[in-house]
């Protein structure tokens, strides 16, 4: 499957915003991040003249497909008292504290493109110019 260079930026960047949050967990416990086989189609945007509309358009399609997809995985989450978070700029969910078990369940729901362990990711600092 091919992800465009702007997906594959997004996504690291989501990845590096939750970075932190695995201190945080309990001893033994692993998040992850569970990404949605469906993604916003964004790609009639260029048919929008202005930045701002542009903008707009991409928002609420980022945000419909997530508000559309997630529903189901939610119920599943809440049910099994699972810490989660929605992401809609990659739509995705994050998950702390799924049992193996859950975990493989999820890997064969229709809606699951791939689970990812979260792990922190750093970045150089910023060079002095």
């Amino acid at each position: 499957m091919y992800y465009s260079p702007i997906f594959r930026f997004l996504f690291f960047i989501t990845l590096s915003c939750l970075g932190g949050t695995a201190k945080a967990q309990p001893a033994g416990q692993k998040a992850h991040l569970i990404y949605l086989r469906q993604q916003a189609d964004v790609t009639t945007a260029h048919a929008y003249t202005t930045k701002r509309a542009k903008g707009q358009y991409v928002y609420n399609q980022l945000q419909r497909t997530a508000r559309n997809t997630q529903s189901g995985l939610i119920s599943l989450l809440q049910k099994e008292d699972v810490v989660h978070y929605p992401l809609w700029i990659v739509n995705a969910i994050y998950a702390e504290g799924l049992t193996q078990e859950f975990l493989r369940y999820l890997e064969q729901h229709p809606a699951v493109e791939m689970i990812l362990n979260d792990v922190p990711v750093y970045f150089s600092p910023p060079i002095d110019a």
